[in-house]
């Protein structure tokens, strides 16, 4: 996946290449969208408009886009997302119960575990290439590769010693929700993901 190397400001505000997280409802025809940026780390947005028909930046929003968006900062901790397109390799349509499960696994674990507002450009980008993985690997094969994502990712944030490996994604996911203290949602949909 091809990536902006740095964010720019212009008169607009900043331009940050982002993978979309997860968003939800705000007020009558706006989004808050949750978004991990190769830039910035992870933030959140307020994507005004987006709900109304015909809005042009709707679809460039959806979880798990990769996307190049312009925001502007505005008074307090409030940050408005103006302007979204999509990279090239950035939505991927994906063709089994078992990929779409694996993308939300990663998300969640993105969303988690990693603080707000601190870059990590090596792990976005790990996560760009984890999902450009995951959207032609084998059925079978998506547990394992999570398993793998998410010892690498727990040790590169410093949770596991290096070369740490897991049984499976039951164990791995056990360890995540051990330095989280909380149940992961995407849980219930690991009847989708095969077990080797």
């Amino acid at each position: 996946v091809q990536v902006l190397k740095g964010s720019f400001m212009s008169s607009r505000g900043f331009t940050l290449t982002a993978i979309i997280l997860k968003r939800s409802n705000y007020r009558e025809a706006d989004r808050m969208v949750t978004a991990f940026t190769r830039e910035r780390g992870k933030h959140r947005f307020i994507a005004r408009g987006v709900r109304k028909l015909g809005s042009r930046r709707a679809s460039f929003i959806e979880p798990l886009s990769i996307v190049h968006v312009t925001v502007q900062e505005g008074r307090g901790a409030v940050t408005t997302l103006t302007e979204a397109s999509a990279d090239r390799n950035g939505i991927v349509e994906l063709s089994s119960l078992a990929a779409v499960s694996g993308y939300y696994f990663i998300a969640e674990l993105i969303d988690q575990l990693l603080p707000d507002a601190e870059p990590h450009t090596k792990i976005f980008d790990f996560v760009c290439e984890s999902l450009a993985e995951i959207a032609v690997t084998p059925d079978p094969e998506i547990g394992p590769k999570l398993t793998a994502f998410t010892a690498l990712l727990l040790s590169e944030l410093g949770f596991v010693i290096p070369g740490k490996t897991f049984a499976g994604l039951s164990e791995a996911a056990a360890a995540v929700e051990q330095v989280t203290e909380r149940r992961l949602k995407i849980r219930r949909f690991f009847m989708h993901i095969p077990v080797q």
